[in-house]
């Protein structure tokens, strides 16, 4: 089954396919699973209200004891997700909303009194209990295309790395590359996760082998 969170039917594309929502999905997965953990890769945060995920998270958390994580990225309208809707396909205001979103986001999942002041939200004196299994937080990997700057700036502020090559696959150099660029950038010496997956499936057995050993 393909995961996403909307299903749009857009008639200028050929190809129109079922969806099923994912955080709906998860909690059913989640109830009859005890220790996989559990994310969506990932949730594009300007299509969400952010007090909304928080909602969902924390209640997905508790569900499956404490093996979500949150996939986070700013979303594009390939598919018309944005613009099908009315909404501005513009990466750079996603890209805000995005950032103001994990603060709120970690804000509401605190279980203090919150209040926020942004472009994009303003949160007045709210408190969502209760907190998150997990802590200090449900962890959050960010997603970007490398040799991209920003996400990977955004990324060292969180728990790991969710990287797509812009040039096409990611080969070991470009994920030392990108390790050494997050580091750089990080403010803790916190455990982070880079999570890199592949087709190798689409090779033959040697060609599968020499790839993943690489």
């Amino acid at each position: 089954m393909h995961f996403a969170n909307l299903f749009t039917t857009d008639t200028r594309s050929q190809q129109v396919d079922p969806v099923a929502d994912p955080w709906i999905s998860l909690a059913a997965i989640a109830a009859q699973t005890q220790r996989i953990q559990l994310g969506a890769l990932v949730t594009p945060f300007a299509r969400r209200r952010p007090w909304k995920l928080a909602r969902e998270t924390v209640t997905l958390d508790h569900l499956s004891q404490g093996r979500l994580v949150v996939g986070a990225e700013i979303g594009g309208d390939w598919w018309r997700e944005y613009s099908a809707f009315g909404e501005a396909p513009d990466n750079r205001v996603h890209a805000a909303m995005l950032d103001e979103g994990l603060d709120v986001l970690s804000g509401l999942w605190s279980g203090a009194s919150f209040s926020y002041q942004g472009a994009h939200y303003t949160i007045d004196d709210a408190r969502f209990l209760p907190p998150p299994v997990q802590q200090p937080h449900i962890p959050i990997w960010v997603a970007g295309w490398w040799p991209g700057t920003r996400p990977f700036q955004r990324a060292a502020r969180w728990d790991g790395i969710v990287p797509n090559g812009g040039n096409g696959n990611l080969m070991p150099a470009d994920i030392e590359a990108m390790q050494a660029y997050v580091q750089v950038h990080q403010t803790t010496d916190a455990p982070f996760d880079v999570v890199f997956g592949g087709r190798a499936y689409e090779q033959d057995a040697v060609k599968a082998a020499e790839m993943l050993a690489r």
